[in-house]
């Protein structure tokens, strides 16, 4: 609408069928050791066709297959006890690609205590994307995150104000009972990153 009320419309022209249900299959699988990790997935196995990205009966073929890999590492800086958390840092990289489209993440992710913060460059193929911010703080079960992404691409210059993202996690893992069930039991400890 234009600021007298009028409709504004555009050539955009709707699709036939809003409401589509389809069967889709991906796989991945991820390797680690105490100093390492990557993983490699694949989406969209089945390349269901949603009806919504046809375009002029050009698009038929299904949506196109996703890759991703990530790669990373924990730099222990300071171990922890029962009592307080170490003190960590974890360079990681993410390569994603669908048809033509890709991107690349690079960063980092580090904890001090119970506080920790992250830092991250987002690359699209073609241009710059964005900065990415993180900072929380974990207490108990429970692992309060904010993220801000600060835009540069050409998007910038539009008022978006970047992007705003607010997390809660609740880790089971760190509750009285689930410590009592691990002295009980071994199991495949993981990067403090995950946790």
């Amino acid at each position: 609408m234009d600021p007298s009320g009028a409709l504004n419309p555009t050539a955009e022209q709707r699709p036939e069928n809003t409401a589509v249900t389809y069967f889709d299959i991906g796989a991945g699988m991820v390797v680690y050791t105490p100093h390492f990790y990557a993983g490699f997935s694949i989406r969209h196995l089945t390349q269901p066709e949603d009806g919504v990205l046809r375009v002029n009966d050009q698009i038929t073929d299904g949506w196109p297959l996703l890759y991703s890999l990530h790669v990373g590492t924990e730099i222990t800086l300071q171990k922890g006890n029962n009592r307080r958390a170490g003190s960590f840092i974890s360079p990681n990289i993410l390569v994603i690609r669908q048809a033509n489209f890709g991107q690349i993440n690079v960063g980092a992710y580090g904890g001090l205590g119970a506080f920790f913060v992250g830092t991250w460059y987002r690359h699209a193929w073609s241009n710059p994307d964005a900065l990415i911010f993180l900072g929380g703080v974990r207490y108990g079960i429970f692992k309060i995150g904010y993220t801000y992404d600060l835009t540069l691409s050409q998007l910038a210059a539009a008022p978006s104000g970047g992007s705003h993202e607010l997390s809660l996690i609740l880790n089971f893992e760190l509750s009285d009972a689930f410590k009592r069930q691990q002295q009980k039991n071994r199991f495949n400890d993981c990067f403090q990153l995950f946790r």
